[in-house]
């Protein structure tokens, strides 16, 4: 069997894996086939995967964002830890082998302003100077209807974003742990 057909065996084992435990089937085909494709084609006398491999093939390979560079590699690191665990040598990329550039600080930055912007028209509203201004009834009435508004939408806008967060964070943990997996001897 030659290196090729002993990895594309092995992965579709681990993908059957994978789908009884409820991932999608896509996840790990984007990125593991072209891999065994390139591991094949540059080096069809290897017997193991190796960390020169992974990082001429990263060099090769044309990613649209750091994130999907990220995921290639979390996915490469699932299908080496499977190999391992079957009794094949794979080299694990570490998980500081990521590219950790994902940034939190847009959604820290609008939740602040969303925050602040309620404080602002609460505080405008409840200032006992608004009385002596003619006309303030109406002016409490806009603001409060303004500041119910602002409510809902800092509701909305802010679960978002916390449920945004948890999942990334999830999926981190959950893909990074799923295969530490020891070999049966």
């Amino acid at each position: 069997m030659s290196f090729k057909q002993e990895l594309t065996a092995a992965y579709h084992e681990m993908l059957n894996i994978k789908v009884s435990l409820g991932y999608k089937q896509r996840t790990y085909m984007s990125h593991i086939l072209p891999f065994i494709e390139f591991c094949a084609d540059s080096y069809p006398d290897a017997k193991e995967i190796t960390k020169e491999m992974l990082d001429h093939w990263l060099l090769t390979k044309n990613f649209s964002a750091d994130s999907t560079r990220r995921i290639a590699i979390i996915n490469i690191r699932h299908f080496a830890r499977f190999l391992n665990a079957i009794g094949k040598k794979a080299y694990i990329p570490p998980s500081e082998y990521n590219v950790k550039a994902q940034l939190y600080l847009p959604y820290i930055i609008s939740g602040i302003v969303t925050v602040m912007m309620f404080y602002l028209m609460m505080f405008i509203n409840n200032n006992p100077g608004l009385k002596s201004i003619p006309g303030s009834a109406n002016l409490k009435t806009i603001m409060a209807l303004g500041i119910g508004i602002i409510t809902i939408f800092a509701y909305i806008f802010i679960f978002y974003i916390i449920i945004h967060v948890v999942y990334l964070f999830t999926k981190i943990i959950a893909d990074d742990h799923i295969f530490r997996v020891q070999p049966l001897h």
